[in-house]
């Protein structure tokens, strides 16, 4: 899946900005595409510029309101189709992962920051619910509300930054710094590795 256009997105007014909405399961690349997405000119809606989450875009949350002044903004909202978005327009940036990895990466986080116990097959456990979860996850979102929707892949991000840049700034059919978007990606393997991008531009 490339990019995806909802028939309902013609009902937009003509002045109406799109809320430019990264989501994805956790691990996905979320945090590096609003790092480049805010490098490359784009206001966002963050309580920081390390993980780029914004408290209110918690999917615990009961109402999701804020988003309406988000218009033309990027803002991070992980598990979005488990949210009660409101009916406005957003051009989705679905963030993927090879899953094995991903789950590996989800297990760390779970043991090293948030301190929980982990059992050594959890990581296979987390890729097989990304395996059964991702496409529902979308059409959900893809139902639910008025929008567009464009999938990245973490690996290809990594290793080919300037198409997959270039193929984000025409989805969103806006004049990006591509060159300031693709400094921010860190050459590096794809796979899981120790410890989170997240913490190195926090200073940690």
């Amino acid at each position: 899946m490339e990019e995806i256009q909802n028939s309902t997105s013609n009902n937009q007014t003509m002045n109406e900005k799109p809320v430019i909405a990264v989501v994805g399961f956790p691990r996905s690349g979320t945090s590096l595409m609003m790092r480049m997405l805010h490098q490359g000119g784009l206001d966002v809606v963050a309580g920081n510029y390390a993980s780029y989450e914004d408290d209110r875009a918690n999917f615990c949350n009961e109402e999701f309101e804020f988003l309406r002044d988000c218009g033309g903004k990027a803002v991070k909202l992980l598990e979005a189709q488990r949210m009660r978005l409101p009916e406005i327009s957003y051009n989705f940036i679905w963030m993927r992962r090879q899953a094995r990895e991903q789950g590996k990466s989800q297990a760390k986080f779970l043991k090293q920051v948030m301190a929980l116990p982990v059992e050594p097959e959890a990581g296979e456990r987390l890729a097989q619910g990304i395996l059964r979860d991702t496409l529902p996850a979308q059409a959900r979102l893809m139902r639910m509300t008025r929008s567009n929707l464009c999938e990245v892949w973490f690996e290809r991000l990594l290793s080919y930054p300037r198409e997959e840049a270039l193929k984000v700034q025409n989805f969103l059919n806006a004049v990006l710094d591509v060159d300031a978007m693709v400094a921010q990606v860190k050459k590096r393997p794809t796979g899981c590795l120790e410890g989170f991008m997240e913490l190195e531009w926090a200073g940690r």
